[in-house]
Order: structure tokens, then sequence, then C-alpha cells
């Protein structure tokens, strides 16, 4: 039997209220009990993962059941386990959610009425009184949202005396009465000083009713009264006592009321939650949360929920979780919970218990996505209960049944029997067969479903041994668009760079596409070439275009091959007009940058920077120069000319790619020398992203040099100082590089030489030739420009040497090597592979 027809199917909802992007699709539509159906529903933009019950109210062999954890006015447990203990014949728990905020003992907050017996009224403060929400429900299922007050009363049938009742199973006062039942204890706990009264009502517990009850038995001075399952007992104590001894004996009759007025009545279950938000198909969430005594975030925020709520006439139940705290699922505000659920047909409807309190539990599983990843302990729960026979199966039913999905994902289907009531009935192992049309993917006999296409919608099949059959509508979705990414890059013959594409569906979700289903081309052959991984090579200065195609879908980006050499400076720095000044905990007042023509490099000025600045315990002092320069090709190195005032200063140079991602590297070790300009060299191979994931793309523009302050006072004090800056410039591959101010290359004689092996992964050999004696500094540095070896640091004769390196401990990676002496300088790179 094909059961389409129980697809009162949500399709696509657009919601107004939230954003135009909003788009809800139904993927999955299963009958699970008698006027009982289950959704699964997502939205994939923000996204959310929701899940709802449908219950019809009118049913006859369904009702509503308010359930406490271990049936104990104090105490918690997990929502499988409460159906596990009120699952039998003739009562079949079909589905639960999660109830009312409790106290760390499982105390409801609000007040609970199970099967007609009060558990406790609402917990009120009465310096500041605000009453939450709750929903109930009469014998016949009719249910009702409202904030209510607590009246409790005795009276003899045969005349109009009272005697108020204060409270529901809690501890009893000086000239108090209280009402106890068996979700209290076993006992009333009490002590001596009083007089108590067993009693049953002739029909059947009910409040909002007034109930005709018997006195079984009394007891005075005693205390610690036996109270039986199905029975109460009232307790009286001081002129309370008085009154009942005086008034009451066994075999009598009394009129009892028990009132959380305005609820319905009468009134046989009930459970609290926090606040309204849906009334008269109304959002009212904001208003509602206010009134009820909201003052924190938590109506906006969005947080795993769980929500009940029934139609305008009342026949219609939905009991509403929403996943959070998942990147699958984030969670909804109580605004969007109660757009939602005006969506699907709610005119007035609640917040329940959520965070990680949400849970859906349907036919013994798990529905939802706990954001703790497992079941949490509860005070209570609401259950949708079926009175049903269990029969023989007599349908097959199949999950998702309506499905979106792009081409090359895949998705699992399952089936699941059930029987003329829908009770579940377990499948026969191999009886399933699964088929699909046509030219939409294929499918294995574990219903294992892949998609192939765009564009286009099919069907997918169950089918049973016994003739039995239920069918799955699969769209798969066509392309919104494709792009490149980047459009436009830089290379040179050295250096390639791997594009990668975009690709965005029709629901505008980015989909990851297999390399092997893209076909790259480049136009320029002559100029580079693309494999079919998408990475390019140039082969000669030029510009050429790159397309890629997906099905019939396409893009082209534009890739310029630039070949350039030697130093070539990209900023004098002789005038501080191109530089502007920022930076964290220094003094703006007291810092400042200036043009000055001595001392200097190169050109007729360098700018000299001054700065001033408190140090701090726990933080380090900026100060950073911001500009917008151009820099062309693909540089090995950028280098600047620096002159310290003896303070250790580290150095770092920002940029941002041609995609605007930004990129930071820095000096090995510290600029101190206060006797001269120091050449800084800043490796382009050590770009660290600023962004996780980010991917250098050149070309580059560099946005700023950021000064890390080197301390010379103590915490508290104020440093200050006066630094210089001139002859930023950029070295290609192949350069050799000059020292500052030296306007000629380094001497012909100083060389360092690469090490061999490289990659190295136990030792390597370093050889160097000095052609002069003098100080001599051989040194390592890793990526981040800290130091991590000493090889030479002594005074040497002119020749050649060469020092073994080996550091196990050491990681696998990039390193640097930097030679000094005699003002010369040399850095190689090294790479270590363990």
């Amino acid at each position: 039997m094909n059961l389409k027809f129980r697809g009162i199917l949500f399709g696509l909802i657009c919601i107004s209220s939230m954003t135009a992007q909003t788009q809800f699709f139904t993927i999955a539509t299963t009958q699970v009990g008698p006027g009982v159906v289950r959704k699964k529903v997502i939205e994939t933009n923000i996204p959310w993962t929701i899940n709802v019950l449908e219950i019809d109210l009118k049913n006859p062999e369904i009702s509503i059941e308010s359930v406490k954890a271990r049936d104990l006015l104090s105490g918690t447990e997990q929502i499988s386990s409460m159906v596990v203990r009120k699952n039998r014949t003739g009562h079949s728990i079909v589905g639960s959610v999660n109830g009312d905020y409790f106290s760390g003992a499982g105390v409801p907050i609000n007040a609970q009425v199970v099967n007609g017996e009060i558990l406790k009224p609402e917990n009120i403060n009465p310096a500041s009184p605000s009453y939450w929400s709750t929903i109930g429900f009469d014998p016949n299922n009719r249910p009702a949202i409202s904030t209510n007050i607590f009246r409790c009363f005795i009276e003899k049938r045969s005349d109009s005396l009272q005697c108020e009742i204060v409270d529901i199973n809690s501890t009893r006062g000086t000239d108090q009465t209280i009402l106890y039942n068996s979700y209290f204890g076993s006992t009333t706990g009490t002590n001596s000083h009083g007089f108590e009264m067993q009693i049953h009502p002739l029909n059947r517990w009910l409040v909002n009713d007034t109930l005709l009850c018997v006195i079984e038995s009394l007891e005075r001075g005693t205390g610690a009264m036996a109270i039986p399952a199905g029975k109460a007992v009232i307790s009286g104590n001081g002129s309370d006592s008085t009154f009942l001894s005086e008034s009451f004996n066994v075999g009598d009759t009394l009129k009892l009321f028990v009132g959380i007025l305005p609820a319905i009545s009468p009134l046989n279950q009930l459970i609290g939650g926090f606040p309204r938000i849906v009334q008269d198909r109304q959002n009212v969430a904001l208003a509602a949360y206010k009134a009820e005594g909201g003052s924190s975030t938590f109506a906006t925020d969005r947080h795993p929920r769980t929500g009940v709520g029934f139609s305008a006439d009342s026949l219609k139940l939905y009991l509403i979780t929403v996943d959070g705290r998942q990147t699958t699922s984030l969670g909804m505000s109580l605004i969007e919970l109660a757009d939602f659920m005006i969506s699907i047909g709610v005119a007035h409807g609640m917040n329940l218990d959520g965070g990680g309190s949400t849970e859906m539990y349907v036919r013994g599983k798990v529905q939802n996505s706990p954001s703790d990843g497992q079941e949490r302990y509860v005070g209570n729960c609401l259950m949708v209960v079926s009175s049903a026979a269990v029969t023989n199966l007599a349908h097959i039913q199949i999950e998702p049944d309506n499905y979106r999905l792009f081409d090359g994902n895949s998705i699992r289907f399952s089936a699941s029997g059930w029987d003329t009531n829908f009770n579940p009935e377990a499948l026969v192992s191999g009886t399933i067969t699964y088929s699909i049309s046509p030219e939409i993917g294929t499918i294995d006999q574990s219903g294992n479903f892949l998609a192939e296409g765009i564009g286009k919608s099919g069907m997918v099949w169950i089918h049973d041994a016994f003739g039995l059959s239920d069918s799955a509508t699969i769209h798969l979705k066509g392309i919104q668009k494709i792009g490149i990414k980047p459009s436009t890059s830089m290379i040179d013959t050295t250096h390639s760079i791997t594009l990668r594409v975009e690709v965005v569906d029709e629901d505008e979700i980015n989909q990851n596409v297999s390399a092997d289903r893209l076909h790259w081309q480049s136009l320029d052959t002559a100029i580079c070439e693309v494999d079919s991984l998408g990475k390019v090579t140039g082969k000669k200065e030029g510009k050429g275009r790159i397309v890629v195609t997906f099905y019939t879908y396409s893009d082209t980006a534009n890739v310029t091959v630039k070949i350039c050499e030697g130093e070539v400076s990209v900023e004098s720095m002789d005038s501080p007009d191109h530089w502007t000044i920022s930076g964290e905990y220094y003094d703006a007042m007291h810092t400042y940058m200036v043009s000055t023509d001595s001392p200097k490099t190169e050109g007729t000025h360098s700018l000299k920077l001054g700065y001033s600045f408190i140090r701090l315990s726990n933080n380090r002092s900026w100060v950073n120069l911001n500009s917008d320069i151009f820099i062309n090709g693909i540089p090995s190195e950028i280098t600047l000319d620096f002159k310290s005032n003896g303070a250790k200063h580290k150095l770092y140079l920002t940029v941002a790619d041609i995609d605007g991602e930004l990129f930071q590297t820095t000096i090995i070790g510290y600029a101190q020398d206060s006797t001269k300009f120091s050449t800084l060299h800043f490796s382009c191979a050590s770009f660290i992203p600023l962004t996780t994931g980010a991917t250098l793309n050149y070309p580059i523009t560099l946005k700023s040099i950021r000064i890390m302050l080197g301390n010379t006072a103590p915490v508290d004090s104020v440093n200050s100082g006066v630094v210089y800056l001139d002859n930023l410039r950029v070295i290609y591959p192949g350069s050799e590089i000059q020292p500052a101010g030296s306007g000629k290359p380094v001497s012909d004689g100083f060389h360092l030489f690469q090490n061999y092996p490289n990659p190295y992964n136990a030792s390597t050999q370093i050889r160097y030739r000095i052609p002069e004696s003098g100080a001599v500094s051989l040194r390592i540095y890793d990526m981040a420009g800290y130091e991590v070896a000493e090889l030479v640091d002594e005074q040497q004769a002119a020749g050649e040497y060469s020092i073994l390196f080996q550091m196990e401990e050491l990681p696998s990676g990039l390193y640097f090597y930097q030679l000094k002496s005699c003002g010369n300088m040399q850095i190689r790179k090294m790479v270590l592979i363990k």
C-alpha cells in the first residue's frame, strides 16, 4: 500500500518574517500511530533541523499524558526510561518530548497534573509574582494554554464550612493544611503534631472540578501517614488540625476542590513551560516573554528548543523540537520558533524547556540530535499514547520520502513496517527491494543512493515480498552559478596556482564537486597550462585564460604570468605622506612619524618613528604603519632597512592577496642594532593566513608594517624611543641580496651554500665561505622567526667551513639558516622531513 495519502507535506515553506532566503523542506513524513505523523524538516541556509509530531486529537485511540520522572515529585529520568515504564498492552507510547523546567532535584518549576492528580502548583515569588504558561488537557484531549493561580479547599458535604489547603506535596507548617498524594512519597513525612485523614475520590481524580471523596482512615498525633497509590492524605496542623478533627469522621464524604485557574475545566493533564509564544496565530514571543518575567537574552538567542501548540479548532496538537548548538542546526530564537509554528498551523503555542534537554522520542528512538550527544535526565515529559490493538503487518514506509540532492551526493534510504493501527512491525530480513527512476542515479539493495544529474526529479520505490510498497520523491538540484576562485591571479614560471571551483546550487548552497567531474582548459597554452586538478603553471610572460566546465555550466579565470628579476624598490620611505599610524596599547598622543635626512640608507630621507607607551604586565604594545603598496610578481623576500634604539623590536608585515585575505610574515629574531641600519628580511615563503583556511594568491598588497615594541623600562612605567625605517624593497628569486646602505652586492668571497641533503631527515651539512677573519654567527630559525639552534658564534679565520646539523627533537617543517660575518649576511631555506 502506497502511503502518499499520509503526506500532509509541508513541502516548501517560506516565512515572511524571517529572511527571504529561509526555506523549509520536509524530507520525511512517517505515520507512527493512529492519527499521528512524524515529520522531519530542514532549512539548509541557516541551517536548522526540526522534528514535528502532528497528532489528531479527535482520534478516539489517542490520548495525551503528562508524566513525572520516577513518578515522584523529586526525581529525574531519561525519556526513554519513562517510555519503558509506561509502555504496556493497550497503552503504547507513540512519542514524547521533554517538558517543564526543573530544579536540580527534578522538581518542576511550574504546576503539573498527571491523570487528574496534581503534583504541585507553580513556584511563585510573593514579593514579585509572575506566572509562567502551562498547557493542559481535559479528559477528551481538549487543550488550553494559560497562566494559572492555585486555589484548593475542602468542606463538609452537609454544610459550607471550608478549610483552605495552602499547598500540595510540600512541608506542612504551623496552622496549615496540606494535600499529599503518592507523588510525594510513601508517607507524608509529617511530625506527630497534627491530624491526618486518608481519602479517595468516588469517581476519578480531576483538577478544576469539585470532587466527592470518602474518608478511609484518621490519625491524630501520629504523623507520617501512609499514602497508597491513587489515594491522598489531608494533613492539618494547629487550628486547622482542630477544625479537621472536629468536622470529619471515618466514612464521611467531603467535597474537595483543587483549582489551577483559569486552566481548562475539568483538567486531566497539565505541564508547564515558559513562555507562551503564539496566541491567535500571532507571534507574541517577545511580549509574553516580558510579561512572564523574562529578563535576559534567552528569547532572542538561538538555542535548541522544544515547543508545543495546537490548531485554531483545537483538534490538532503539534510537538516540535529544534536541534541547536551544532554545525548542522544552529537553534532558534523564540521569535523564530513562533514563526515556524504559525507556518505549520499552530494557533496557540508555547516553549517548553529546551537547550541540552531538547528531545523527541518516537517509537523507541530519539529522533532529534541532542546538543550533548546523548539523552539528558529531565524532570517530566509530555507523551502521546495509543490504545489501538496490535495487529499484523499492513504497511511499509520509506524514509526519507522527499529529498533534494546535488550531483555526486548520496543518501541511505530505510524501510519500516507497520500494522493496521500503525504500531511498529518488524520486517523480515531480506524481503525489501529498492528500485529507482532511470537517469537519476544508482541504488543498491541496502538503500544506498548516489545522485547523478542536475535539475531533474525521479522516484525511489521499496517493495516487500508480500506486495506492500511505498515511494519517495528525489529532486536533483540544479545549478545557480559556477565560479573559479580566484578569478584573477598571478604566477611566474616557477610558481604554480591551483584554482578552486565554487558551485552554488538552486538552494544557494555551496557544493563540493569532485575533481574528476570538472573539465579544465587553457585558452592560451603558450602562456600557461592547466592540469585535470586545476593546477596552472606558467610558460612565458603574458595574460592567459583558464576555463572550467561542469555539465553545461562554465566560468573563466584570468591568470597573469609575470617574470620579475632582481631587487626592486617599492617604497623609498622618504615621506610619511603615504603612511598612517595605528596600534594597540600605545600612547597615540606621543607617537609620531616624520621625515628625516639623517640617518638614511638610500634616497634623500628616511622615516623617523617616535613612540611612547606604558609597559603592561600581560599585553605587548604595538605600532602599525599602514599603507597600500602594490607588489608585482612573485617575490621571494621583502626587505626593509631598520635602525633600532637598542630595544628588542619584533617586526611583521601584513599583506592582502588578490582575494582580499590577510597574511602575515615576520623577521627572524629581533631588530635591536642601534649602531647602524640593518636589512630586515621577510620571507614570502613564511606567510601565515590570518583567516583560517585562507590560501595566498598573488599579487599581494602590503597593508602594514607591524612593530611589537621592545621594553626598556619596568612594568607600569613609560617606555619611549625613536627608530628609523628606509628603503622598502622586494627580492625576486635568483637575486643577490644587498646589505643596508651598501649600494653594491655582498663581497664576492662571502657565500652560504645550500645545505645537503635538502630535504633532510636525521642530519644535513651546511657549508659557508668567509673572505676575511672576523666574528661569525650561524643560527637556525623556524618559520615563526624563533631561534632553534646556534651552530657558530665565534671568531674565525678566512676560509671555507662545514657544519653538521642534527636536532632530532625538531618537528618536520621549513627552517631558515642565517650566516653573518663582517657586515655580510645571507639566509637560505631547508626542509626537515621525518
